[in-house]
């Protein structure tokens, strides 16, 4: 597995609190779900579930995420957003640079890997490719960024079907945006 680590290690409210402000440095980027908007929680949620399920070997997780994007944007548009989010998590899967950190579903913190995630997606749906595409090569290898930004444009259409925009959440133009968060030095599935 690429995006997350076979083992699972279970920091401290304290080491977690560091590890976001850490991912933050001054970019304006929410340490917290919470302070997400109601788009970005979707897709992240969406996100954490789909590894979740991997992780676990768990569809239970899969199930959730189905339900989540039917509910909101109904089953066709949902079932469209389902098959980008898969293909995206394929794509980072099988071209991953190194090891992605992930938080698990239920955690109210935002990792840098995941803000970086959210900046693909909206990027793509923008249609700002430069940037998408510098984006994508801060996570995967070249040979997987062709299908990394179809997965990525296949998601942020079917969100913008459902009227569901993400802003960009990153300060300045697009060179800034596209612009790599730092990297952890592990990566892990976060409690």
């Amino acid at each position: 597995m690429i995006i997350i680590c076979n083992t699972i290690r279970l920091p401290t409210i304290n080491q977690v609190n560091a590890m976001n402000l850490q991912s933050d440095s001054g970019r304006g980027l929410p340490p917290r779900l919470d302070a997400l908007n109601e788009t970005e929680q979707l897709v992240l949620r969406g996100l954490r579930r789909w590894v979740a399920g991997f992780a676990d070997s768990n569809p239970d997780h899969w199930r959730i995420v189905w339900t989540e994007f039917a509910g909101r944007m109904g089953p066709r548009t949902g079932r469209e957003a389902l098959g980008g989010l898969e293909a995206l998590v394929r794509a980072i899967w099988s071209h991953a640079r190194q090891p992605i950190r992930c938080h698990r579903p239920c955690c109210g913190f935002v990792e840098a890997d995941e803000h970086r995630f959210l900046a693909f997606v909206a990027t793509c749906q923008a249609g700002d490719w430069p940037a998408a595409r510098r984006l994508a090569e801060s996570l995967i290898a070249a040979d997987g960024t062709g299908d990394m930004l179809q997965a990525g444009s296949r998601l942020g259409q079917a969100l913008l079907m459902a009227h569901r925009c993400l802003p960009q959440r990153c300060p300045g133009g697009a060179e800034d945006r596209a612009t790599p968060l730092p990297v952890q030095a592990e990566s892990t599935l976060i409690h």
